[in-house]
């Protein structure tokens, strides 16, 4: 028996693998599979988040950043706001955030209430392993727990789906 099998990259959506058999009588069986690729690790971030929004703010979101040169899926990827996995993730599957984007999520989408009392939010990749994770103290009401550079910090200029400000 003899086996040919070709590959055809990932760039070509979705990736394919197609798989040929000839057995010693000449018959030949070929079969095609759609490879899902998973990304488990990417430059994706958590960047802000907004607990206890002012009337005029709208509602409380969480807000991701990619800070690579490419787009990522997030297929597989989920945010939750309790490491020890009491609540419902939120699964980010199906979606994509495009190089140098910053896209926020909000409450209504996401169920994922964040305690004015103080939360945490967590970050994890398709194996289920931590990427980035943040404890956010009580929090003030109209401002923002947001990354600012390797540290976090409060900010009372929310700036949902776009870079992070600090008055």
């Amino acid at each position: 028996d003899r086996v040919f099998t070709s590959f055809f990259p990932a760039s070509v959506a979705p990736a394919r693998c197609e798989t040929a058999v000839i057995d010693r009588s000449g018959l030949s069986r070929q079969r095609a599979y759609e490879l899902q690729t998973l990304v488990t690790e990417a430059p994706i971030r958590l960047s802000e988040a907004l607990p206890d929004p002012t009337d005029d703010q709208g509602e409380e979101f969480i807000e991701l950043w990619n800070s690579g040169d490419q787009t990522v899926s997030l297929a597989g990827w989920q945010l939750d706001d309790d490491l020890a996995g009491g609540g419902q993730p939120y699964s980010l599957s199906a979606l994509t955030i495009a190089a140098h984007e910053y896209r926020a999520w909000p409450l209504s989408l996401t169920k994922l209430g964040l305690n004015n009392s103080g939360d945490q939010l967590v970050l994890t990749n398709p194996l289920g392993a931590s990427v980035d994770q943040t404890v956010i103290p009580a929090a003030k009401e109209g401002q923002a727990w947001a990354r600012r550079d390797s540290t976090w910090e409060w900010t009372t200029a929310p700036s949902p789906s776009a870079p992070n400000e600090f008055p």
